[in-house]
């Protein structure tokens, strides 16, 4: 625990707890509260905590000083706007991701009020540029609702036909609409699935899948376990969903001590082999070197 000063930050506390639960969080801030005489000017509390995105703690800090105010740090909700954007059952665009970010980075970091409230206005005036509203409302079809009123000032098809364009297209007298808004974009998402089926099938034909190949397929199917997954497998045609499943804790290595290797060294989170290196036969010139200085 940090308390800031003209300084810099002065260490307060140290505490070292069992886990990273609310009851462990709980026990530590009381043998702290009970430790200090008086403390925060005498006024038994700070004014501001100011944490991570940590519920646990959060929970803890209002359960022992209650009168303090709990806020994020800058860098973690920067932190969380950004997972949030990646997450990909929120179907954000890759390429507007980044744009996105910098927008909130005008809201976050203005030098006043009134600074903070006009970006706020013109990141509104975004929606339906940078996010998916308006593709997603074009595949919603148009309510029957819309079309009542229309319909009861017009007496003849040759009528509705003459009205509008837009009407032409969606209703007649004796055509039916849909309750469901999503029965056009569910219909989209039947048809492509049957087009997948017919080209699979006539591939097969053509070039007759091998045994292997449709066992590894099929793996990679049974490994999809939830909607990112899926999205994954669909996008990346299976490569970005594994075989084989690995259960249990992995030890990896921090991301500076990749960042920090060279560009011919993998890049990968395995930690890179260190020490003596394995026996391995000698090579012919190695061995013919010996040789020669052992005949000497």
């Amino acid at each position: 625990m940090l308390c800031p000063c003209s300084a810099g930050a002065v260490p307060l506390a140290v505490i070292i707890t069992k886990g990273q639960t609310e009851d462990s969080y709980v026990k530590g801030f009381q043998l702290l509260n009970e430790a200090l005489e008086n403390p925060f000017n005498n006024k038994g509390h700070p004014e501001i905590f100011m944490t991570d995105d940590s519920d646990a703690e959060i929970e803890a800090l209002q359960n022992i000083w209650p009168a303090s105010r709990n806020l994020l740090c800058i860098f973690h909700v920067a932190q969380a706007v950004w997972r949030w954007l990646w997450d990909s059952s929120h179907q954000i665009p890759k390429q507007h991701r980044n744009k996105l970010m910098l927008i909130f980075q005008h809201i976050m970091y203005p030098q006043t009020v009134e600074e903070a409230e006009e970006a706020y206005k013109n990141a509104c005036g975004y929606i339906g540029v940078y996010l998916p509203t308006y593709e997603n409302w074009n595949k919603k079809s148009t309510s029957k609702r819309f079309f009542e009123p229309l319909l009861l000032e017009i007496t003849a098809t040759r009528e509705v036909e003459e009205a509008h364009p837009a009407v032409t297209e969606k209703i007649s007298l004796s055509s039916y609409v849909p309750e469901d808004n999503n029965s056009s974009y569910e219909e989209k998402r039947k048809d492509l699935l049957k087009e997948i089926f017919s080209v699979m099938s006539h591939n097969d034909q053509k070039h007759k899948y091998s045994l292997s190949g449709l066992n590894k397929f099929l793996k990679k199917l049974q490994n999809v376990k939830s909607s990112g997954s899926w999205e994954s497998f669909l996008h990346t045609a299976g490569n970005g969903v594994g075989i084989r499943r690995r259960y249990g804790a992995a030890i990896r290595v921090q991301p500076t001590s990749i960042a920090r290797r060279s560009t011919f060294i993998t890049r990968g989170s395995k930690r890179f082999p260190v020490g003596r290196p394995a026996v391995a036969p000698l090579s012919e010139k190695k061995e013919a070197l010996l040789r020669s200085q052992h005949q000497i």
